[in-house]
């Protein structure tokens, strides 16, 4: 999977008061998807960020957007890649338009110097992932560095009326828009953050967005010791089955996904139920009703692709898979009769013989290659030993289908 993340957690502002943890916060989640959640990409900016390619990775309004840009206009993901953007620092509610304040971000000016979460939404969505997830401990006491503070809503509203808009984004907030959102002294961490990494790893195992939901929901207000509320929206409810941590996944996550895929499929949204079927062998690669489903929804979706003249079963239709000519003499075509009717056309492979496994000449390159990967040298020779060496392997004559077998055929 091409799972990415951006990374953004702000302590020093230039015209707000400063946070405690939000850089810690998004380290936090760095060191988690990186080394827990297996992912590939991670773009981290912070106060102190190292660069990167020679470029500051400072969290300015620029480098932000630069970001967005590259991930929404970089190679696309797929539908079964997940992409997380984490935002820790001030949010700010101007006219009714939420915007994260970017270390530089003026709350006199948002417009001018601020980031809406509907821009970083909209650029998300073009990377082409299929699971976006949206987590923002933006919801915090707006104090400028005169002194003085705001009053009203905070930003999420707004923010939640755009991420559910399209399927498969998944919005959590720290807290309402009414409420604060607490760092905590003796964690070293916002509460949020905490309680989040904390519900998907190895102590709340929460493999889907509903079971992290009913985690944080306890959970935060329980380490902030005082009204903080995270929000979490699902719409429509099925949302809530994506599976945020296959390693925790278990067979009744599965069974739930697998139940949505054939509802989309009765409904005849194929593209969901194939979506949700993919998820299904994204988790488990060897689960045969997804790769059945798969192969099915794929002929209905593709028919000019996959098959010729239309056949029924069941008092549905399908259609009589695309003949596939081999290049065979007709000499060598037999027979076969199945009964009931129906007769198979075989052709005669000859016995020959091919080279299996990887000559002496590239397994010497592929030790030396781990070795310079800081591979230790016992394990790598370990490897080469268990790998196969090059060999000759024979196969015998034997008869294969010319063409593939039909559903009227199997039946």
């Amino acid at each position: 999977m091409g799972n990415k993340a951006i990374l953004i957690g702000i302590n020093h502002y230039d015209f707000l008061h400063p946070l405690k943890y939000a850089k810690d916060d998004a380290l936090y989640v760095r060191d988690f998807l990186e080394r827990e959640a297996g992912f590939e990409q991670v773009w981290y900016f912070s106060d102190d960020s190292p660069k990167v390619g020679g470029m500051t990775t400072r969290p300015i309004r620029n480098n932000l957007r630069r970001v967005l840009n590259q991930l929404s206009e970089g190679s696309p993901l797929s539908e079964t890649d997940t992409v997380w953007f984490f935002f820790a620092g001030h949010g700010i509610l101007h006219d009714g338009v939420d915007y994260l304040m970017p270390s530089d971000g003026d709350p006199d000016d948002p417009s001018e110097t601020a980031i809406p979460t509907a821009f970083v939404l909209q650029r998300l969505r073009n990377c082409g992932a299929g699971n976006i997830i949206l987590a923002l401990d933006a919801c915090r006491n707006q104090v400028r560095r005169d002194g003085r503070g705001r009053s009203g809503l905070g930003i999420g509203n707004q923010t939640v009326e755009e991420a559910n808009k399209v399927a498969d984004t998944i919005c959590i907030s720290a807290c309402s828009p009414n409420e604060f959102s607490y760092e905590l002294d003796d964690l070293q961490h916002g509460a949020f953050t905490y309680a989040l990494i904390e519900g998907l790893g190895i102590q709340g195992r929460c493999a889907t967005v509903e079971k992290l939901d009913d985690y944080l929901k306890h959970r935060v207000p329980a380490l902030a010791r005082a009204k903080q509320t995270p929000r979490v929206a699902i719409d429509p409810r099925e949302k809530g089955h994506l599976i945020l941590m296959p390693k925790y996944a278990n067979k009744d996550d599965l069974a739930i996904l697998k139940n949505d895929a054939h509802r989309a499929e009765r409904a005849v949204h194929l593209r969901e139920a194939m979506l949700l079927w993919r998820r299904v062998l994204a988790v488990d690669g060897t689960d045969s009703d997804a790769i059945d489903a798969i192969m099915d929804l794929s002929i209905k979706m593709y028919p000019a692709k996959y098959l010729s003249s239309p056949i029924e079963k069941e008092g549905q239709v399908y259609a009589q898979r695309e003949v596939l000519p081999l290049q065979q003499e007709e000499s060598n075509l037999l027979t076969f009769n199945c009964g009931n009717g129906v007769t198979l056309e075989l052709v005669q492979i000859p016995a020959g013989s091919f080279m299996m496994g990887m000559p002496d000449e590239e397994r010497k390159i592929a030790l030396d290659s781990a070795i310079r990967c800081n591979i230790e040298r016992e394990d790598a020779e370990d490897w080469l030993e268990r790998s196969t060496p090059q060999h000759q392997v024979g196969v015998p004559a034997f008869l294969m289908g010319k063409y593939v077998v039909t559903n009227a055929q199997w039946q």
